[in-house]
């Protein structure tokens, strides 16, 4: 017997099996009496048709010989049979021999009119087979008895798990690896899942750990009311919050900052059942933020600085040329008068005041940076060590003053009166910020390895190199500054007194920028202010030689022979012109670099040049060049308003005689003259 036979005899058999047992059951209910009409089961069926038809699933009614008496669309679609078809098959005939078999196993409880459930394996009009769930039934209508079975596509349901399995997969691992904090909370703004990133924000190892918490058992109390009134805003609106930069303050009191969006959770049904977020950390880009700015200030405010340094210096230089006029004249005059003429007392107070004048354009000069510097090897300690007795009657009594000075304190180089100043600037505005109350004042010294991180974080720090410099900090009990205040405390002529000290803070930042130092500032509202001002150590222990002082009065040195003055003021040719005279020398004067070049030219013999740095057309340096073309040998005297170092420093390689700064007297010419004829400088 070949295959296919055996196979439709075991077919047979089943059926044959299955129709005793049906028959058996039939007899036992007395219902065999009862027969059905496939016509008629079809025509009372019609009023449900639009219902049977529109079910989702595929739908197979037979009777209780076995035989199909109605079929729905999804059934027709599943087993790819046209109506026609499917109506002359029994309904064994779309099963295969396993399900027969399972099935008839199932028809004792079937017809005693239970439910049957199970799953069997059905095969197509293409021969494909494929695995549905039934849900066989006995349906009575009228006098007709049926059976309806339900199929479901077993293998699309497994697909669509499948589907969703993945989905729940993927979503799962976006969730775990992703870095921001992802959270789900109820109505309550409890949460009930987060992902890893925000178990480790939180510091718990599982989902355990946070059911039924909320934001006030991680944050501090203002931070947590305020996420819980979002979340609560959004589920009265339904409306997402998108983007919102907060900064976090957590219960231990750090603070961090995150970006974050929430959104309504919904339900199957689309009901709000709480919220979801998701923050990004942003504490980085914030603290990048905030540095940006700090540096962008202090950068606007060292251009607005240099700015007015610029202005200051103008004006110093101008000042110097009028002072010039008045100094000059009155150390004329007193070379001319006797000292117990009562005339040579007034013009020697008129000189006094002068030379007062004269240290405030220093002070313009220092505030901008350009202050006359002569430059030495210095030890901070010994600098406030000698300024002790000057400094302690210059504060309030009130006030208590403490040293604390560093062992081996590393040498600075600059210039001594200006760092004296720096010092009791500083003394004088702590002991201002004191006022009339009792109070601490702390002057401390020490050396600290700074980086380019802890320099671009002071002011005036631009360009600094990273390496040991040397402090000088003062510290005051007093009120403390704001954070506005502080942005305005090197502004000139700044004050929060009712009387101003004049530049005050101001020449400190001018004269630490002219010494290539940096400045920091600590103060706080009600804690006190602390200045702490850097000096980049000493990298060689040279001492700059003293020049040896000319203890012999203008008067008793005489020279001989032609000098030529160059400059542009009427009041400065006259003044030096005379100034020449009385030290015996013949003097030329020229008011443009053209004409004091024509007068050189024209006149044999010139032995010297006082040459003004600023003028118009030709300026110093294009004068001293053509000069110094014509003879090379020339002696040559700058003379400027601004200080030797930045008045010089484009001739000091090219053979420059001397400097002279505005205003000098008839003493300080004759100093400087005397020294470059006789070489009796040191």
């Amino acid at each position: 017997m070949s295959d296919k036979h055996r196979k439709h005899k075991n077919r047979d058999e089943h059926i044959a099996d299955w129709e005793r047992k049906r028959h058996t059951t039939l007899a036992r209910k007395n219902m065999l009496e009862q027969t059905c009409d496939p016509n008629d089961l079809r025509q009372d069926l019609s009023v449900y048709r639009d219902l049977f038809d529109s079910a989702p699933d595929a739908i197979v009614l037979i009777d209780l010989q076995g035989n199909i008496v109605d079929v729905n669309r999804m059934a027709l679609e599943q087993f790819g049979y046209t109506t026609e078809q499917m109506l002359g098959m029994l309904f064994t005939d779309l099963m295969t021999d396993d399900s027969i078999e399972k099935a008839a196993s199932t028809v004792t409880a079937f017809l005693d009119g239970k439910v049957v459930s199970q799953t069997g394996r059905y095969r197509r009009s293409d021969g494909k087979i494929f695995k549905a769930e039934t849900t066989s039934a006995i349906v009575h209508k009228g006098a007709n008895r049926v059976a309806k079975v339900v199929l479901r596509d077993a293998s699309k349901r497994k697909r669509a798990e499948g589907a969703l399995a993945r989905e729940q997969m993927l979503l799962q691992a976006l969730m775990e690896t992703l870095p921001e904090q992802i959270y789900f909370k109820d109505k309550q703004s409890r949460f009930i899942r987060i992902n890893k990133a925000q178990m480790r924000t939180f510091g718990v190892t599982s989902q355990k750990q946070i059911l039924g918490t909320t934001d006030f058992d991680f944050f501090s109390e203002e931070h947590a009311s305020s996420a819980f009134a979002d979340e609560q805003e959004i589920m009265r609106t339904g409306m997402s919050m998108v983007g919102k930069e907060e900064k976090e303050t957590w219960a231990d009191g750090r603070e961090t900052w995150v970006s974050t969006t929430k959104a309504p959770l919904l339900d199957a049904e689309g009901n709000i059942i709480g919220t979801f977020g998701i923050s990004r950390d942003i504490t980085t880009v914030k603290r990048h933020e905030t540095m940006r700015s700090e540096l962008e200030s202090r950068m606007q405010h060292t251009d607005k600085m240099e700015s007015l340094g610029m202005l200051a210096s103008g004006i110093a230089h101008d000042f110097n040329n009028l002072l010039m006029g008045v100094l000059g004249n009155t150390s004329l005059a007193l070379a001319a008068l006797p000292e117990d003429d009562s005339v040579w007392t007034t013009v020697k107070q008129i000189e006094t005041t002068a030379m007062r004048a004269a240290d405030l354009t220093n002070q313009l000069l220092a505030y901008s940076g350009m202050g006359g510097v002569t430059v030495k090897t210095l030890n901070l300690n010994s600098l406030v060590k000698e300024m002790t007795k000057l400094l302690e009657i210059t504060i309030s009594k009130n006030v208590a003053l403490r040293y604390n000075f560093s062992d081996s304190l590393p040498p600075i180089e600059g210039d001594a009166t200006q760092m004296r100043q720096v010092i009791m600037n500083l003394i004088t505005n702590a002991s201002d910020a004191l006022g009339d109350h009792s109070g601490t004042i702390s002057v401390a010294t020490g050396y600290i390895d700074c980086d380019e991180t802890y320099l671009a974080q002071a002011y005036v720090a631009d360009h600094l190199k990273p390496g040991r410099y040397v402090f000088l900090e003062v510290s005051d009990t007093g009120a403390g500054m704001d954070a506005e205040t502080r942005k305005k405390i090197f502004d000139p002529f700044f004050t929060t007194k009712p009387t101003g000290r004049g530049l005050g803070l101001a020449t400190v930042f001018g004269i630490v920028r002219g010494h290539n130092g940096a400045l920091k500032v600590y103060s706080e509202k009600g804690k006190g202010t602390t200045f702490k001002v850097l000096f980049r150590a000493s990298e060689r222990a040279t001492v700059v030689r003293k020049r040896k002082k000319q203890e012999a009065a203008a008067h008793e040195w005489k020279g001989s022979g032609k000098v030529l003055v160059v400059d542009d003021e009427d009041i400065i040719r006259q003044v030096a012109g005379q100034m020449l005279e009385a030290l015996g020398f013949e003097s030329f004067c020229a008011s443009s670099g053209e004409e004091a070049i024509e007068i050189f030219g024209r006149e044999k013999d010139i032995r010297m040049v006082l040459l003004d740095e600023v003028m118009p057309r030709m300026d110093g340096e294009q004068v001293y060049t053509e000069l110094r073309r014509m003879d090379p040998n020339l002696k040559v005297i700058l003379c400027s308003g601004y200080p030797e170092k930045d008045a010089t420093a484009r001739l000091a390689s090219k053979g420059l005689a001397g400097f002279v700064q505005k205003p000098f007297t008839l003493k300080i010419l004759s100093t400087k003259i005397r020294e470059i004829l006789e070489g009796t400088r040191s």
